[in-house]
């Protein structure tokens, strides 16, 4: 098994650890994104009611690190048929909101059941112009997804 082989497992083991991280985004246990949207599925035995969902993300504006720019809810009974639940985008950060944090992005819907839940979340595409990295793309990391 390589390392490609194995990384979505590492993934989903770390996003749904319950351990919501620090705000060392190198400590191993913060998912990273820039190139590409976070796409996680997460499966139930059965059929669960499921009405928010909230991602634990984190801001450091200095090292370009925002809350993701767009997230995206869907639901399905069969793994095939899907339908969109919500989709927000996310307050983003002021040049005058310098602290580092952890953000908490909550995603509500209509209580829902469902067995697979998609959620596909989109980093910074375009760092803002009072930025000091302005145009490039942001990071998005990402430590704890929670369904409720």
């Amino acid at each position: 098994m390589s390392l490609l082989d194995i990384a979505p497992i590492i993934e989903q083991m770390l996003l749904t650890s319950e351990n919501v991280s620090d705000l060392n985004f190198s400590s191993g246990k913060w998912v990273g994104y820039m190139d590409s949207s976070m796409i996680v599925k997460l499966f139930y035995n059965t059929s669960v009611n499921v009405s928010s969902i909230t991602l634990s993300t984190l801001k450091i504006i200095n090292r370009s690190i925002f809350p993701p720019s767009r997230v995206d809810v869907w639901a399905s009974m069969d793994n095939v048929h899907w339908a969109m639940l919500t989709t927000m985008s996310p307050d983003q950060p002021t040049k005058e909101a310098m602290d580092d944090e952890n953000i908490a992005v909550t995603c509500r819907f209509k209580p829902t059941a469902l067995r697979y839940l998609k959620l596909i979340a989109k980093p910074v595409a375009q760092l803002p112009a009072w930025h000091s990295n302005k145009g490039n793309k942001g990071w998005m990391f990402v430590d704890e997804v929670f369904v409720n």
